[in-house]
């Protein structure tokens, strides 16, 4: 992964950790790197996510102190915790068409105590996954952005 990318992953882990929650969720999380870098910053943050890769989920699952789930959006319908202070994504809403967004975004911000994070890549490129959104329109405020290669990159925040 290029450095640029990694420092876009340090700077959202420590925008979390300086909101000091208590409890933090990853939609979209992977094996857990964002996560890893939250709980590297504050150890004592409980920290879970769910994802949709089955191979990433089991490797994320080795690690202690990682909560990771297998499931999709659908699984938030059914997500057994009520809510998480924190809730965030990272390059995963801007893959789903504008219908399954807005749903997905609703979701998430249903169990968010707190604040609902978007990292997201803002600038078409060729992906048959690749969709643009108007997060502003949905009530968030863009925090940071930053140019990687020849992708944007932005921070984008709602809060309750």
């Amino acid at each position: 992964m290029p450095d640029r990318i990694l420092m876009l992953h340090k700077i959202l882990a420590k925008y979390i950790v300086d909101r000091k929650p208590e409890t933090v969720f990853e939609f979209g999380c992977n094996w857990g790197m964002n996560l890893r870098n939250i709980l590297d910053l504050e150890p004592d943050i409980y920290v879970s996510g769910i994802d949709v890769n089955r191979l990433a989920v089991a490797r994320g699952r080795e690690a202690p102190n990682l909560n990771i789930m297998l499931g999709d959006e659908n699984s938030l319908v059914k997500k057994d915790l009520a809510s998480e202070e924190i809730v965030f994504t990272c390059s995963v809403l801007n893959h789903f068409p504008e219908e399954q967004y807005i749903k997905t975004q609703s979701l998430l911000k249903g169990i968010s105590d707190r604040e609902l994070i978007l990292m997201e890549c803002s600038n078409p490129w060729e992906h048959p996954r690749w969709f643009a959104h108007n997060y502003a329109k949905q009530g968030f405020k863009k925090l940071y952005e930053t140019k990687v290669g020849p992708n944007q990159y932005e921070l984008w925040s709602w809060m309750r």
